[in-house]
């Protein structure tokens, strides 16, 4: 439970059933603590909400009250839960993005931990995640689960990117992904399309929307919507996973109607890798007897072949966005809060044809 007054080092020392001293040790990550001492120190730690304080010195000159803080010109982020900084290449191009504009208006992006790290680790959460660290926070894909109370507490400017954060009651900004399955049945109704299927995750809220926007499209267009057209997605699989349970419910998808779909809709596009082979394995071409389009675009799919016709956003404009908003409030806290969108286009390739 985070505190409003100051807790200082004696005061975990005291419910730690610790030294000072050995607090110290625990805080600079230095040798000499029994593993049973240094549990107890973290639990403290965590339940008290304690700072070291590495700023006395420049606060004690700088601040005397709240309301002329002195600003570190930082801003920190916080990820997924299983962001990997490695395998992630649409949300490095984000974080690429907000650090280029904070960058360019004087400003450093402080810290980009995912809601594993911190919450596993509360002496780096509350190191970091704290007023006297940074002036606006930036949350990429993440409700903060377990932490986001103290979040709150401790951080005023929060901008959230790709889904609102908690109460809605924060500045968002997030692709339209209900546009994204409503863009791709309409450019391929226009290739006259009309039995048109869709592969997409079950249970995650971005391509349940992508699924609901695939479905708005067909009732629009006069399209009925068929169960059997259908393949749902187990969630949070990997690349592996997908690709081979996109391949199944593909097979499935083409032996089980008599009126063979004649094009699908992917709303991701690793899934497609799997669409694509199951297609060719049925015997059939991409895109002469089936067009495929998917949301999305990278690495794992630029090489394919035939090239893959793909619904897409720019990462780019997501974090340059985010970080000019949150910049916006660090001067303006009392701003209401907005949804910022960013479209989805077309990127037409060879995937698709007319029929």
């Amino acid at each position: 439970m985070i505190k409003t007054q100051t807790i200082t080092r004696d005061d975990v020392a005291k419910r730690a059933k610790v030294s000072p001293v050995t607090v110290s040790k625990v805080v600079n990550n230095l040798p000499g603590v029994q593993p049973e001492s240094k549990i107890r120190v973290l639990k403290s730690i965590e339940e008290l909400g304690y700072i070291p304080n590495n700023y006395a010195k420049k606060l004690a000159h700088s601040r005397n009250t709240d309301e002329h803080r002195l600003q570190t010109n930082c801003v920190g982020c916080i990820l997924y839960r299983d962001y990997s900084k490695f395998t992630t290449p649409g949300n490095a191009e984000i974080l690429q993005a907000i650090d280029r504009e904070l960058m360019k208006n004087k400003y450093h992006l402080c810290f980009y931990y995912s809601l594993n790290e911190l919450e596993n680790d509360p002496l780096l959460f509350n190191k970091n995640v704290n007023a006297e660290n940074i002036d606006g926070l930036i949350v990429l894909s993440s409700q903060l689960e377990g932490i986001y109370q103290q979040v709150k507490q401790r951080i005023k400017n929060i901008v959230s990117i790709t889904e609102p954060l908690g109460e809605d009651d924060n500045d968002c900004v997030l692709s339209d992904s209900r546009q994204a399955g409503r863009l791709a049945v309409e450019y391929l109704y226009k290739l006259n399309h009309r039995e048109i299927a869709c592969i997409g995750e079950r249970g995650v809220k971005t391509e349940q929307l992508k699924v609901k926007g695939y479905k708005e499209a067909l009732s629009d267009l006069g399209i009925d919507y068929k169960e059997s057209y259908m393949g749902e997605l187990e969630p949070n699989q990997t690349d592996p996973q997908l690709i081979k349970n996109s391949y199944e419910l593909t097979c499935k998808i083409i032996d089980n109607n008599s009126a063979r779909p004649t094009a699908f809709f992917s709303t991701d596009h690793v899934a497609s890798i799997g669409i694509i082979k199951a297609v060719k394995d049925k015997g059939l071409r991409v895109p002469e007897d089936i067009s495929v389009i998917a949301c999305g675009y990278d690495d794992k799919v630029k090489f394919m072949e035939p090239a893959l016709t793909t619904v897409t956003f720019s990462y780019e404009e997501l974090g340059k966005l985010a970080a000019n908003r949150v910049l916006e409030r660090i001067k303006r806290p009392d701003m209401e809060p907005v949804k910022l969108v960013v479209p989805f286009k077309i990127t037409e390739r060879e995937s698709c044809a007319a029929r």
